[in-house]
């Protein structure tokens, strides 16, 4: 198989697979700042990979309070 970033064969000692589309290790990297990635530190969005801060950026809630931190939806009485 080929790797999604790179296109270039991936053999399975040096395969990370994210959403059953396989990287080579080096090509797993979030795709808007090549942060090296983990299994648990990325989200995937049109087959290319995101470290989870700039997946909720960039693809998350959007508008007045979301994202400013844990009491971002809070209500007001």
């Amino acid at each position: 198989m080929d790797c999604q970033r790179c296109e270039r064969k991936v053999y399975h000692a040096e395969k990370q697979v994210a959403s059953g589309v396989p990287f080579h290790n080096i090509c797993f990297s979030c795709f808007c700042c090549r942060k090296p990635l983990e299994s648990l530190t990325y989200q995937e969005n049109c087959g290319e990979i995101y470290w989870k801060q700039y997946y909720g950026q960039n693809f998350g809630p959007q508008g007045y309070g979301y994202g400013i931190g844990a009491g971002a939806l809070q209500t007001l009485l």
